[in-house]
């Protein structure tokens, strides 16, 4: 069983007994009994209660993997260890990472947007060393920004700080669209780290007022996707260098145009999944793979020539037995990218930004080449469908457009029949 799991721990703890004055009694404190780094400890859990005691120790022994002992008993006994109740940045990522309510990737998102206000707050200057994950970079900024604390975020504090990043990027129109975009994106997903659910599970101190929430946000613009690629040749390119010398990256470039999979849903695909009877793929949740909402468990149809491609790959010598993609058996912890990165998407991107995908995220960009054919070609419902979007307002936004091309006319003038005179 998972030792991360509430349930385990409820088996493991345990309401040790001492003899005093030759009566033997038994503690009414649950205590859990741990091994890490060459220490053996019993930690009293302050509860009474068996399952609330499991509970506790599965966040203790989650923490103490993470960070240390210093952090794990820090967070059983916070206002010991705390002046002035200062929570600081990095202790409420790991409160809330503890509870366990969170999909991986996006506690990843809440977490990077949460310290990108941090650094704007605290005014600390871009550095490259963020990047530099092997040299110990990496972890020397996230510890200066963990340090901040949450008591900086009041909401003029954090007002201040999204109209000055306003103000720098506002340069030219679309990179003043692009900072509104991106502030938005900021402030929603370091909001999901207050949301009340957490804020209802808080054991530490936890920030009065809840930040990010009373912000005079940029109004949001047009999300209007445009096409700048021609997908037809872009399609042609791919099936020439790539069909028959890297077949792999060909049936991800299939999955990702043809079919509308997100990254995480083509790195988890699984042959079982792709029903070659029924011209279908069915994304679901799998033992290796979350879907992003429930909405995106669903059946994406496919076309004929999709699916004599996968029949194709499928045979291929270098094509998996389980999954679609190549990429091994293991699976990346959340926030450390996807199962099959190096061999498939990061060569496949380095191929589509040099044929002319020159977006932030040109996988996803394919995604939405996807959404556009089949709103333009069916309609804005089967779009919502095939992409699996949980309100059809969101495909809307996206894709929606008048397909009927409709305009006064202001040309020749329209011939008039000649009348004859009758005698």
């Amino acid at each position: 069983m998972n030792k991360l799991s509430a349930t385990y721990w409820k088996k493991k703890v345990f309401q040790p007994s001492y003899t005093h004055a030759g009566v033997t009694q038994t503690s009414e404190r649950w205590v859990m009994q741990v091994s890490h780094s060459g220490k053996r400890k019993k930690i009293t859990l302050p509860t009474t209660n068996q399952v609330e005691a499991g509970r506790m120790a599965a966040e203790v022994y989650s923490i103490l993997l993470r960070e240390g002992w210093d952090a794990a008993e820090r967070h059983l006994n916070p206002d010991a260890q705390r002046s002035n109740g200062a929570v600081t940045v990095g202790e409420w990522i790991a409160h809330v990472t503890a509870m366990n309510i969170t999909h991986g990737r996006t506690l990843m998102n809440y977490t990077t947007a949460l310290r990108w206000f941090a650094r704007e707050l605290a005014g600390i200057t871009e550095s490259n060393r963020r990047f530099d994950y092997k040299g110990g970079g990496n972890q020397a900024w996230r510890e200066q920004l963990d340090a901040i604390p949450l008591s900086k975020f009041t909401n003029t504090a954090v007002q201040r700080a999204i109209d000055n990043y306003l103000h720098r990027r506002n340069v030219n129109p679309v990179a003043k669209a692009s900072a509104e975009k991106s502030v938005r994106s900021y402030v929603a997903n370091a909001r999901g780290l207050f949301s009340k659910k957490v804020m209802k599970r808080a054991t530490i101190p936890r920030p009065d007022p809840v930040p990010f929430h009373d912000l005079e946000l940029p109004e949001k613009g047009s999300t209007r996707y445009v096409s700048s690629i021609d997908a037809d040749d872009l399609a042609s390119r791919a099936r020439a260098e790539l069909r028959e010398a890297k077949p792999a990256l060909w049936i991800a470039f299939l999955l990702a145009m043809g079919a509308g999979l997100r990254r995480g849903e083509m790195a988890s695909l699984t042959w079982p999944q792709v029903r070659i009877d029924k011209r279908s793929i069915w994304i679901r949740n799998t033992e290796s793979f979350a879907a992003k909402t429930d909405h995106s468990e669903s059946e994406i149809f496919l076309d004929d020539s999709t699916v004599e491609e996968l029949r194709r790959w499928q045979q291929h010598p270098d094509a998996p037995r389980d999954f679609v993609l190549p990429g091994g058996s293991d699976f990346p912890k959340a926030g450390n990218g996807w199962r099959g990165d190096e061999q498939v998407f990061e060569p496949l991107i380095e191929w589509l930004r040099t044929n002319g995908v020159t977006s932030n995220k040109p996988l996803h960009t394919l995604r939405k080449e996807f959404g556009s054919y089949v709103a333009q070609h069916g309609d804005i419902f089967t779009a919502q469908s095939q992409l699996r979007h949980a309100q059809i307002s969101t495909t809307a936004a996206f894709y929606a457009e008048n397909r009927r091309r409709i305009a006064p006319s202001f040309g020749a003038p329209t011939p008039q029949p000649t009348i004859k005179a009758v005698a």
